[in-house]
């Protein structure tokens, strides 16, 4: 069993960071775009992001930490922090609570134990590598409905230059719509933590990072339900400087209806 400690820290850290979002939720008039004009930064990121890698350094000194807004802190370690300080930052600045935070911790390249927090309605996720998930200390576990048109469905893509891209990628949402009760999406933590604890049949992310997923990937399998990219390969969670800041497209759903959308994403 994983370090009690570590799970503590998790739980902690999320909450306090969880506590700047709040403080600033809906009173930000200024953010930063970068990159491209769906990515966007704001001072609620960063003083988040800083509680969170704090709390770390105090206990985990020698560990690595990759933190979406300050990089890679490479100390050699085979352990590894993942933080994400705001999923969902276009619609925290625009006053939707459509957002969280995540942090997960990697061994290796395997997540270990992970963590999200929707600091809005006061969820929290937690899980343990074959140990289960809990959300506010209950278990929780993904749709046992294996009709997909019973489930809702999430979707989400981000902006691309290319256009080709934008058309590939949103092709499979027709087949998506026409066989789902419905389709929703967020484009934030919230989708997947949804699947989790079955509300939502699945979500579908055509570009993220591996802050966005690695988190969620643990959450959403320990629930019971499959994470992998889009055509059913398992996810690789590679912590070196050379590729930490891959592209990762990924299909996280109950195991009964994830096969059903890996086939409509590659249907021709």
């Amino acid at each position: 069993m994983v370090n009690k400690i570590m799970k503590e820290l998790i739980n902690e850290a999320l909450i306090k960071s969880g506590e700047v979002l709040m403080k600033y939720f809906a009173e930000l008039n200024d953010y930063l775009v970068k990159g491209d004009q769906s990515n966007v930064v704001t001072k609620a990121n960063i003083e988040s992001e800083q509680e969170i890698v704090d709390l770390i350094k105090n206990k985990y000194t020698l560990h690595n930490i990759i933190a979406e807004e300050s990089g890679f802190v490479d100390n050699q370690s085979e352990y590894t922090w993942i933080v994400d300080p705001l999923n969902g930052a276009s619609n925290y600045v625009v006053g939707i609570p459509w957002f969280g935070n995540m942090i997960a911790l990697v061994k290796k390249s395997k997540v270990i134990l992970a963590g999200a927090y929707l600091p809005a309605t006061k969820e929290i996720y937690l899980a343990e590598l074959g140990e289960g998930v809990t959300k506010n200390g209950q278990e929780i576990e993904v749709t046992d409905d294996e009709e997909m048109e019973n489930s809702l469905i999430a979707y989400s893509l981000d902006f691309s230059e290319d256009v080709e891209k934008i058309k590939e990628e949103i092709t499979p949402l027709v087949s998506i719509i026409q066989n789902a009760r419905n389709f929703r999406s967020t484009n934030s933590v919230l989708d997947s933590c949804y699947v989790a604890d079955g509300r939502l049949g699945a979500c579908v992310y055509r570009t993220a990072k591996i802050w966005d997923v690695a988190p969620l990937s643990l959450i959403i399998e320990e629930a019971g339900g499959m994470v992998t990219d889009v055509i059913s390969n398992k996810l690789n969670f590679n912590v070196d400087k050379e590729d930490f800041l891959q592209d990762y497209s990924f299909v996280a759903a109950s195991k009964l209806i994830h096969d059903k959308i890996i086939s409509f994403i590659n249907s021709k």
